[in-house]
């Protein structure tokens, strides 16, 4: 009985599955995207990855041959900051910036005598160049990286930065703030640092307050062996309320939270709680470099790449934003219960069996033992994509497709439950186990012959094992052939088992089970045919005759109007009669004569 009951949910599951999977099916290809074009990118935010969408929200990937005006206004005039003893002046010409070889170049070049324009004008030795998204793209929030070489030159200063694009706290720095990616000097190719600026909130009115910053040097050995700041590296910061953390080619370096608590903006994260936009320049001497480098006149003709022209490469700068969790629909009651178990123990919180359960935080889990637990549907574990390991032996799945992108999965045991079809297990190449054995898949056919519902790794129909009642039928490729049906009042139930070795990847498993087959839906030999039932024909509605229109609605439906009429209706059997009559004396004179 518990066998037959068994049999019995798995046939109305069964069917339940074949319907939401044509729901699925046809919703997905309608939403299929029409293109999902993705490029390389490095490894980011390296601490918790589940919570940033996989693309950038914005990026330059410096693939032309110009800087692309619609994201960056390149600065012209003016010698830096002269508080800091810059020497450059920042040009927009093509000998100062340049997109080629997929980089963007900003060069230091030695110009004895140079005009600087746009404003102030003044002469010089020295010019440069600086873009910045100022108007154009800004940001609040997000993870923010590049990948920069910094130049050899001794006397540089190059910078990957930002600035806040309209701010509401004071008219001037640092009380708007400042966050500092990365600076690096020429002068010490092995130092590189990451910073913020603000002011504190040490008198009411904040302007009288102190410059505060907290620089954090990046150490040397994140640089590698036989590495510094000439090499490519990436340098980025996740910036989320409240903090501001910073990373090089992956690896945490430093965090900054003080400003929380200190500044002169009275808000609790200003000034980091505004849209700032983007900057990256190449600055010649000022006192952020060490003597005698400082003054850029002294790096003139030096030797090894250190003097000018001098370079800083970008090869792209990409903004990364958190993701927004969703709701996973988890259909099946059992499997939502013990998803928000294991969940609670991930997140160390008390969850209820019922709880909404979201992309993100199935994300978070690498290993589930769900066997022995009743489960019908695993609608919803396909958001847990990080899975490595999963056991749910001993269930009543029927549809497997759920699992069908779960392709960091390395072991996965389904031993003991109800599907006939492995063919959305065909790209988990990663596994290294994977048990099928012992399949539990009822059907009910109204033929001898019908489509068998079993399924290899690319689709194609698995064989039963023939006997002397169930075989395959070669007649049919893809059917099973009933040979002979129990007798009446017998179990109609015929038991097929079957046993395929399948591989996916470098590993191979055991596919097989037993069909249960119910035979009862099959007429059996001697059996009454169902007569189908003759309908009624329906009757021609008499037509008006010409002259007479009401002469339909004073007649009964089909009864003759006249005495002509009459006769005629009845000459056709009249006829009949005759010729009957006709043969009855032909043989009865016949038998007399004989």
């Amino acid at each position: 009985m518990l066998i037959k009951r068994r049999f019995l949910n798995t046939k109305v599951k069964i069917v339940t599955a074949v319907v939401a999977v044509g729901v699925v099916v046809g919703g997905a290809l309608f939403t299929l995207p029409m293109d999902n074009a993705k490029g390389a990118g490095s490894p980011y935010p390296p601490t918790d990855s589940e919570n940033w969408n996989p693309e950038p929200v914005w990026r330059d990937e410096f693939d032309g041959n110009s800087l692309d005006g619609t994201k960056w206004t390149a600065l012209n005039g003016g010698w830096g900051d002269e508080g800091q003893q810059v020497r450059s002046c920042y040009t927009r010409s093509d000998e100062n910036i340049n997109v080629s070889g997929g980089s963007l170049n900003l060069i230091g070049l030695y110009k004895p005598g140079a005009t600087c324009t746009g404003g102030n004008t003044k002469t010089g030795n020295f010019t440069s160049g600086f873009v910045q998204t100022k108007n154009k793209a800004y940001f609040k929030y997000g993870y923010i990286e590049a990948r920069i070489k910094m130049p050899k030159n001794k006397s540089t200063w190059p910078g990957f930065w930002m600035s806040p694009n309209n701010s509401p706290y004071s008219a001037g720095w640092p009380d708007w703030g400042e966050i500092d990616i990365v600076e690096t000097k020429g002068s010490n190719h092995q130092f590189a640092a990451s910073d913020a600026h603000w002011r504190d909130k040490n008198t009411p009115t904040g302007q009288t307050g102190s410059h505060r910053n907290r620089q954090g040097v990046i150490p040397s050995s994140k640089f590698g062996t036989n590495n510094d700041t000439t090499e490519w590296h990436t340098y980025g910061v996740k910036w989320t309320e409240g903090k501001l953390e910073y990373f090089i080619d992956g690896e945490w370096h430093h965090t900054i939270t003080e400003f929380k608590n200190s500044n002169s903006t009275g808000s609790p994260n200003g000034p980091f709680d505004q849209n700032f936009f983007l900057r990256l320049n190449l600055a010649i001497g000022g006192n952020y470099i060490d003597s005698p480098w400082d003054d850029p006149i002294n790096s003139v003709g030096a030797a090894n790449g250190e003097g000018f022209p001098a370079t800083m490469s970008v090869d792209y700068v990409r903004v990364y934003e958190m993701r927004k969790p969703k709701e996973v629909e988890v259909k099946d009651t059992q499997l939502r219960k013990l998803l928000n178990d294991r969940l609670s123990t991930v997140f160390s919180t008390n969850r209820k069996d019922d709880q909404k359960i979201t992309d993100v935080e199935l994300e978070r889990l690498t290993d589930l033992n769900l066997s022995y637990s009743n489960i019908y549907d695993l609608t919803g574990i396909e958001a847990a994509k990080n899975l490595q390991n999963l056991l749910l032996n001993n269930n009543y799945i029927s549809d497997l497709s759920p699992l069908s992108g779960l392709t960091s999965l390395k072991i996965l045991s389904l031993r003991n439950n109800c599907f006939a079809d492995i063919s959305p297990l065909a790209g988990l190449t990663s596994l290294t186990s994977l048990r099928l054995e012992n399949q539990r898949v009822s059907v009910k056919p109204n033929d001898k012959s019908f489509a068998s519902p079993l399924k290899d790794l690319v689709g194609n129909t698995v064989s039963v094992t023939n006997s002397a009642e169930v075989v395959n039928d070669t007649a049919t490729p893809g059917n099973i052939q009933l040979l002979s049906l129990p007798a009446s009042g017998a179990s109609p139930i015929l038991n097929a088992p079957w046993t395929r070795s399948v591989t996916i990847g470098a590993i191979s498993a055991t596919f097989s089970g037993t069909l249960a087959i119910d035979t009862s839906a099959i007429p059996r030999a001697g059996q009454p045919q169902p007569q189908p039932q003759p309908q009624p024909q329906p009757q021609p509605q008499p037509q008006p005759q010409p002259g007479n229109p009401s002469a339909a609605a004073h007649n009964p439906v089909n009864k003759p109007q006249n005495a002509v009429s009459g006769l005629l209706a009845n000459t056709g059997f009249n006829a009949f009669l005759g010729v009957i009559a006709t043969l009855a004396l032909v043989a009865a004179g016949l038998f007399i004569l004989r």
